[in-house]
């Protein structure tokens, strides 16, 4: 059959050479007693599993007891994170957003992943990140299928859409703090755990992994906020690479030859030259000088080290980063891209200062002078005098679009707000009141300052006609 490369709960994965590449791997997938590779209903497997950050599939195995996928060399997240510990910012955002788009790809289709965890997120050849276990999907209303990563999944909530977004947000966390969110009641903010973080970025991961799926956002908005709010950086996923996964990497350095060869062969010949006494043999010529004694050498090492060091400063030096370019110095598109990229996490900073009656938090929101500053900031007041507070407040945008710029650069947006339905609670144990979901055509004025976009109005879009 092959050679065995490793076993999950749900299938063993050997590597079988040959078509439809030059490695593939065979997993039994288990889709039901038979182990078919079609599930019943509207959506085959692979037609729902087709996404470039997702492991390719070439088909059935004979007697469809199995899956014919490629084979993934670069290791898994888990074995880099055993290594690493914490990514940089910027590497974790070029591993989170291409994950963020696979799983919205699932969700448009009609499925869920049902396990995002770091075994199950693995690197190609030229490290680029996928999820596989293609096994683990599931169809809406589908039976529960195997138990999802403890951790990595919201606990007693059945396997969807919301709890994949909530495994993304988990991973997230774990790979910038190096461990995972935990109950919200023993959670320090992100914060404070990353300060480097943009507000936007803390707060969108701690909606993620928030305890009522209606906070959650939507999978497609997770790629669009977090680069709004992160440059995203090349990511060294070198450490995952196992001896076995090494010769398939296209990163792999191939060997020297001609005068590199030689090169080489000088540097391993000057490294026996002056190895220590006890990592070389040495023998005893009667009569031969004694060498000079290396200690001669010590002043001229020194002055070389010294000449080392300080090219070494001047080449690699951090260099201090160059200021954001202002609105006016780039096109009209990139910055309508941007206020459209701003406006969901906007959405989102305002919806949670509203929930935790936090008035501070909304002028992260506003600018100064916005009227919806100062009729949220009424919200909040009220809110804390009758000792009330929202519960399950969560929102998304739709269909935003940018109408047009206005004098000043700032920029016209529309797009549909949906509130989810929530609760007034009243803390004091009186009854609560159900505020049922509702769709909202809005207009927002977007305008940009040294601390980035602030919405400066909001508007009801005029009815048509």
């Amino acid at each position: 059959m092959g050679e065995l490369v490793g076993a999950g709960g749900q299938a063993k994965v050997w590597r079988v050479p040959g078509p439809p590449g030059p490695d593939a791997g065979f997993g039994t997938v288990p889709d039901d007693a038979a182990g078919r590779l079609v599930r019943e209903g509207p959506v085959t497997l692979t037609a729902a599993w087709d996404h470039p950050h997702l492991v390719a599939l070439f088909g059935s195995a004979t007697g469809d007891s199995g899956v014919v996928m490629e084979l993934v060399p670069g290791g898994s997240l888990e074995g880099l994170m055993e290594a690493r510990t914490t990514l940089p910012v910027g590497e974790a955002v070029t591993l989170l957003v291409p994950l963020a788009r696979a799983l919205a790809h699932l969700h448009e289709a009609g499925v869920s992943h049902g396990d995002v965890a770091p075994q199950n997120i693995m690197f190609r050849a030229d490290s680029s990140p996928v999820l596989i276990d293609p096994g683990s999907i599931r169809l809406p209303a589908q039976a529960p299928g195997p138990a999802s990563t403890l951790g990595f999944a919201p606990a007693g909530e059945e396997p969807g859409p919301a709890a994949d977004v909530f495994a993304w947000g988990a991973v997230a966390w774990w790979v910038l703090t190096g461990e995972l969110p935990g109950p919200a009641s023993h959670r320090t903010p992100l914060i404070m755990l990353r300060r480097e973080l943009s507000p936007a970025t803390a707060r969108l991961i701690e909606d993620c992994v928030d305890a009522d799926p209606r906070v959650r956002p939507p999978a497609r908005e997770l790629a669009g906020e977090l680069l709004a709010g992160e440059r995203p950086r090349p990511l060294d996923a070198s450490a995952a690479v196992t001896a076995a996964g090494s010769p398939h990497m296209l990163t792999q350095a191939p060997a020297p030859t001609g005068w590199r060869a030689l090169v080489a062969a000088g540097r391993e010949a000057a490294a026996s030259r002056f190895a220590r006494p006890s990592q070389r043999r040495r023998r005893a010529v009667p009569g031969a000088r004694r060498a000079p004694s290396r200690w001669l050498f010590a002043p001229a090492l020194v002055l070389v080290l010294a000449a080392c060091a300080l090219l070494a400063w001047r080449w690699f030096a951090p260099v201090a980063p160059a200021p954001p370019a202002a609105v006016a110095q780039v096109s009209t598109a990139q910055r309508d891209a941007a206020a459209v990229g701003a406006l969901p996490a906007l959405d989102r900073a305002r919806t949670a200062a509203l929930r935790e009656r936090n008035e501070a938090g909304l002028e992260a929101v506003y600018t100064a002078e916005s009227p919806a500053l100062a009729a949220d900031r009424s919200t909040v007041r009220a809110l804390l005098e009758a000792g009330q507070r929202f519960e399950g407040m969560g929102s998304r945008l739709e269909a935003v679009q940018v109408l047009g710029a206005e004098d000043g650069g700032d920029v016209v947006v529309r797009g549909v707000a949906v509130q989810a339905s929530y609760r007034v609670v009243d803390q004091d144990g009186g009854p609560s009141t159900l505020v049922p979901s509702s769709s909202t055509a809005l207009r927002w004025t977007l305008r940009h300052g040294e601390e980035g976009w602030r919405i400066l109005s909001v508007e009801r879009e005029p009815a048509a006609g």
